[in-house]
């Protein structure tokens, strides 16, 4: 918890905060990202980004043969120690990562998904949201989304659906990691009367 720091979104992860200390202390800071590990090649999955001013840059990797479970005891003690309930292993690790990094990240049942292309587009008139949280949300072109060839997949930067939510039989994720402008998901948040760990992490420019 860092109400104090609140305007420093790089320490909203704890390679932030480490990056803060390594800065104070003069001590070599050691960077945990393995850009080698990246696949190379075609991607399976096309995104198309509407406005890129609203969304700079939409990340999105294929997994297959995934088995979806509890959590290793490690994994399950330290979300809850900074708060963060287990899930299961495949949400875990993506809230892992935005503790550790502050980047949100999400993740999608790729069978569940229509088509081949993520569109990261404002909503049309009409288009309805059943959010994570199970409520349902009316969408306006002023919101951010989300959305395969049938609609609403999440609110950007702000909360996934329902519908493509990971569940025990899941085989196939699309991960997601993703920047969206602060601005946006700041009015979308308040306009929905809807905070998440990644809409503060996001709506303060991170």
């Amino acid at each position: 918890d860092n109400k104090s720091l609140t305007h420093r979104p790089d320490l909203w992860g704890h390679y932030g905060m480490a990056r803060e200390v390594a800065a104070i202390t003069h001590h070599r800071l050691r960077d945990p990202v393995r850009l080698d590990l990246l696949p190379t090649g075609h991607s399976p999955i096309d995104v198309e980004i509407e406005d890129l001013s609203l969304c700079p840059r939409y990340s999105a990797l294929l997994f297959e043969n995934v088995t979806v479970a509890s959590s290793p005891l490690w994994l399950q003690y330290r979300l809850e120690a900074i708060g963060l309930n287990s899930i299961n292993n495949i949400v875990d690790v993506t809230n892992y990562v935005m503790s550790e990094l502050a980047q949100p990240m999400h993740a999608y049942d790729r069978d569940k998904l229509h088509g081949e292309t993520i569109f990261v587009r404002s909503a049309r008139g009409g288009e309805r949201a059943v959010a994570l949280n199970h409520q349902t949300y009316d969408l306006t072109p002023a919101n951010l989304i989300i959305a395969d060839s049938a609609g609403p997949l999440g609110i950007a930067g702000v909360i996934g659906d329902l519908p493509s939510s990971i569940g025990p039989a899941t085989k196939r994720i699309v991960l997601e990691s993703a920047c969206f402008e602060a601005t946006s998901v700041r009015k979308t948040s308040v306009a929905l009367k809807l905070r998440t760990d990644a809409s503060m992490r996001f709506e303060k420019s991170q």
